[in-house]
């Protein structure tokens, strides 16, 4: 999450004498990275780096907290400043009826003020606001926005005058309408959380943006100012549907601290009746009816000893804890830690406390020691297997590819699962089968007119009864612009090689293509890790060609009819064809004497008779 924050704003907040590139420079070795300073205008501005699981660091006051416990460790004084707040009160009821569904609002205040002068913000309210990326427009936006980069907790006012007596937090109904601040003009999809004025009209969708029907304009004499933690899911959901990537909306939707709200209002209050002469005119209306609350975890030092590499004291464990406001108790060995509950989504176990230790006392200091010993790498037989199938196709011009698991309905296969919330109709579907997906991988080369080969050992997804699929690893490939006996030879070299004996390398027909589709699982328990070795004979072989009248006669089956006929026959190797005639070499060897002439001759004929019988055969 990117941060933009001005200097001066940071140090309202932060009191110490640091500069700002040497502020950067601390909070970058152990906090939130400072990728880089610019001058906007007058403003010095930090570019900060925060990771999506630290909202609370993303604001000016968040960083100041980061750096009061930071900077002392580089021998820096630094003191945090509470914001300001109002002073003021009034015994008034909110005189709006509000209705919240608990399942989309987690807390809701609100508060009325009065005789609010709107004209343009002070100078530098628009100075900081436009280094940080946000246009100004009036004083009374101004300051919720102003607000919201101080303290990180977005807020919103409506001209109390256009909402009536009653605000209503629902979920949209489908095809409502409603228009944003910034003109766009929305129809929901429903399940959004907006607000209704009671009479059915959508007057905000709160989390994301304002809606144009209760803005506040130069007319403004009244707002009600509204700070609210609805459901950070349906923010994010509300957020990406129509398309409002709002500050406040990318805030919201990392589930901000609803607990920080309090001093959020405040602070908002003094600044109203500062620069917008407001008055407070109604007691602060505040539903909240399970206030979020802190937790404990125990670590012991021993441990915390062992995952650092160096030995810490007690003291220096706590002071580096209670610094990030952290709340700290020794028992013995163990350290009990109170996590606030502005980090009680990021700080859940003990190795969590331990990393805040490390990131604060600074991981440049831990000490660096190499590993010793061996590491004991279990080794995946299937991974070492596939690899080896890669190899050996790439090796024999094979090009590997990768296709998506989520197909289209036609390529799915049989009985495949479909997705509840598919992202469109190409990606409907859990495949069972990869053919389908490398067929259409080779129409992006449908211009290619030499021969190629593509394969790819991917998972599909065969489904089972009110169950999750069952995940399958398979090999498939297809042969483009390739004779059939070259895209059988492959498959054939790949199963020797293997030393696979107990399934037929087999090829289908697609059209003008030639594909094949293995369970990995089933290659790899037919797979005879060691080849067995028979002796060399003692005799010489003898060894003949001849050719035959094959006519459509696959030369496969004719290999098996002649390495069937004899015991004595040792091996059958096609050498090449034309037309309808087919060559072939035939060696004979007995293990245990020389063949005579006579002894072949009786052999040969045997074979052409079987030939004959069997498919049609003869000899040319």
């Amino acid at each position: 999450m990117d941060v933009l924050l001005t200097d001066s704003l940071l140090r309202e907040f932060l009191d110490t004498k640091a500069n700002p590139q040497k502020l950067a420079e601390c909070l970058s070795l152990c906090g939130p990275s400072i990728e880089k300073i610019t001058k906007e205008g007058p403003e010095t501005v930090y570019h900060i780096e925060v990771t999506t699981n630290r909202v609370d660091a993303a604001s000016a006051y968040g960083i100041a907290k980061e750096a009061v416990a930071i900077l002392p460790q580089f021998g820096l004084t630094a003191k945090l400043v509470k914001p300001a707040l109002s002073p003021s009160a009034s015994k008034k009821e909110l005189d709006i009826a509000i209705t919240i569904d608990p399942k989309l609002c987690e807390r809701f205040t609100a508060v009325k003020l009065t005789d609010i002068e709107v004209s343009d913000s002070p100078q530098f309210i628009k100075n900081r606001l436009t280094a940080m990326g946000q246009r100004p427009l009036n004083n009374v936006i101004d300051i919720t926005n102003y607000a919201m980069f101080a303290l990180g907790i977005p807020m919103h006012a409506f001209d109390y005058d256009k909402l009536g007596k009653t605000i209503i937090v629902r979920e949209a109904k489908k095809h409502e309408k409603f228009v944003t601040l910034d003109d766009k003009s929305h129809t929901a999809e429903g399940g959004e959380v907006v607000f209704d004025n009671g009479a059915g009209e959508i007057i905000d969708l709160p989390g994301v943006m304002g809606t144009k029907n209760s803005m506040v304009t130069s007319a403004t004499k009244s707002i009600l100012l509204v700070l609210e933690h609805i459901d950070h899911h349906k923010v994010r959901s509300a957020s990406l549907k129509h398309e409002e990537r709002t500050n406040a909306a990318i805030l919201n939707e990392k589930n901000p601290d609803p607990n920080e709200i309090d001093s959020a209002l405040q602070f908002a209050l003094f600044l109203f009746e500062k620069y917008a002469k407001g008055h407070v005119a109604s007691k602060v209306f505040n539903w909240y009816p399970k206030p979020r609350t802190e937790h404990t975890i125990r670590v012991n030092k021993d441990e915390i000893d062992t995952m650092l590499g160096v030995s810490l004291s007690k003291k220096d464990i706590s002071n580096i804890l209670e610094s990030l406001q952290f709340k700290t108790k020794w028992n013995e060995a163990a350290i009990t830690v109170v996590v606030p509950t502005s980090r009680v989504q990021d700080v859940t176990i003990p190795e969590d406390i331990i990393e805040e230790i490390a990131r604060i006392y600074g991981y440049f200091r831990l000490p660096s020691v190499i590993p010793e010993g061996f590491v004991n790498e279990a080794r995946n037989k299937q991974f070492d297997f596939e690899m080896k199938i890669k190899r050996l196709l790439a090796g024999w011009g094979g090009n590997e590819v990768y296709t998506l698991s989520l197909v289209s309905k036609a390529m799915a296969g049989e009985k495949a699962m479909k997705l509840k919330n598919p992202l469109g109709g190409d990606g409907e579907y859990m495949r069972t089968e990869l053919t389908a997906s490398l067929v259409e991988a080779t129409k992006v080369n449908k211009h290619e007119s030499l021969p190629f080969h593509l394969f790819e050992i991917s998972n599909v997804y065969i489904p089972q009864n009110k169950k999750l699929p069952v995940e399958e690893t398979h090999l498939a490939g297809i042969f483009v612009n390739t004779d059939y006996r070259h895209a059988k030879g492959v498959i054939e070299a790949l199963f020797e090689v293997l030393n696979i004996k107990k399934i037929e390398p087999k090829l289908m027909r697609l059209g003008k293509n030639f594909v094949y589709e293995y369970r990995v699982e089933d290659l790899l328990s037919a797979h005879a890790e060691h080849t067995k070795y028979r002796a060399i004979p003692l005799f010489p072989p003898q060894i003949e060609d001849f050719t035959l009248l094959t006519n459509d006669t696959k030369i496969g089956e004719v290999i098996s009819v002649i390495k069937s006929t004899h015991e004595h026959i040792s091996a059958v190797q096609f050498i090449g064809n034309f037309e309808n005639k087919a060559s072939f070499r035939v060696t004979y060897q007995d293990p245990n004497k020389t063949l005579t002439d006579s002894e072949v001759s009786k052999i040969r004929a045997e074979i052409l008779k079987n030939l004959q019988s069997t498919l049609d055969v003869v000899e040319a």
